[in-house]
């Protein structure tokens, strides 16, 4: 069963007061070809009509160890189920820092090249790229590399 997200707390611009500064701003790893990793996350979004939706996949050495449905509201754009995916993923890898996973470099595969390009670009700010950056930062404190391929 899809967990149902309510997209509102997502929606909107970020304002000012809450930006990071600068310095702060998560780096973004392209994959470079032929790279292996641990921790192989495919995710993708899609919007059909009203129907609008996220799944997700994870493995950890070759073996599925999550899978990941979304239901989010129809008035979302095919970006925002893309991004809201992504972040919801990120979280996930967050837990499996509770399972002992010696090498924490993780590949996330998503088709949401606007997305890449939102995160790499520090002068944009939206609510959901922040919470994204906001969730590699944490990542990266847990010593996660995350790469987007």
């Amino acid at each position: 069963m899809a967990t149902k997200i309510n997209n509102l707390e997502h929606d909107g611009p970020l304002e000012v007061r809450n930006w990071r500064h600068p310095a702060e701003i998560a780096i973004v790893h392209e994959m470079e070809n032929g790279a292996t990793f641990t921790v192989e996350v495919y995710m993708d979004g899609s919007k059909i009509g009203d129907s609008v939706g996220a799944a997700g996949v994870i493995f950890v050495n070759g073996k599925l160890v999550q899978q990941l449905k979304f239901k989010l509201h129809g008035h979302c754009s095919n970006n925002q189920v893309e991004q809201i995916g992504i972040l919801k993923t990120l979280e996930k890898l967050e837990e499996l820092e509770e399972g002992k996973i010696n090498d924490k470099r993780a590949a996330i595969h998503t088709d949401s090249k606007i997305t890449l390009a939102l995160l790499q670009n520090k002068f944009k700010r939206n609510r959901l790229i922040e919470l994204i950056r906001n969730r590699l930062i944490t990542l990266g404190h847990l010593k996660w590399i995350v790469y987007f391929s």
